[in-house]
C-alpha cells in the first residue's frame, strides 16, 4: 500500500510534467509538432528487428554525427550496429571513425563503449588488449 506522502509527490510530479509538455508544445510550430508526432509514431510501431535509422534528437540520421552514434550505441539494434561496423571497416580513418573516436573520448555508453573502442582500434591496425574495463592499445 502506497503511503500518502508518496502519492502526493507523484501527483505533484505528474502536474509538473503536464505543465512542461504544454509549455513546450506552445513554443513549437505546428509543422515541428507534426514532424515529432510522425517520428514518434514510426518509432512506436516499428518492428523490433527492423533497422530504425531514426534519430530521436536529430532531424536526420547521420553516422558521422556523434549524437546519432551515441543513440546507436545506447539504443540501437544489431542491424544498426552492423551498418556502423561496415562503415568503420570500409573507412577506418573516415568521418564516422573520427566521430566515434570523439564520442568514446568524451562519453561512456554503458555496455558498448569498450567494445566499440576495441573494434575501432583493431580496424585501425592496433593490437587490442581488453582487461577489467580498460582497453590497452599496443601499436
Amino acid at each position: 500500500m502506497k503511503s500518502v506522502e508518496l502519492e502526493k509527490f507523484q501527483a505533484v510530479f505528474k502536474r509538473w510534467g503536464r505543465m512542461g509538455g504544454k509549455k513546450r508544445a506552445k513554443q513549437l510550430t505546428a509543422t515541428r509538432r507534426s514532424e515529432i508526432a510522425k517520428l514518434a509514431a514510426k518509432v512506436r510501431w516499428m518492428k523490433p528487428d527492423a533497422s530504425s535509422d531514426l534519430s530521436v534528437r536529430l532531424n536526420e540520421s547521420n553516422f558521422d554525427d556523434p549524437v546519432f552514434l551515441e543513440e546507436v550505441l545506447s539504443d540501437g539494434n544489431l542491424v544498426e550496429w552492423k551498418k556502423l561496423y561496415d562503415r568503420l571497416s570500409e573507412f577506418p580513418f573516415g568521418k564516422t571513425a573520427d566521430a566515434l573516436d570523439r564520442l568514446l573520448a568524451h562519453h561512456y555508453v554503458y555496455g558498448s563503449s569498450l567494445l566499440w573502442q576495441a573494434i575501432l582500434e583493431s580496424l585501425q591496425g592496433g593490437y587490442v588488449n581488453v582487461q577489467k574495463n580498460k582497453v590497452k592499445i599496443i601499436p
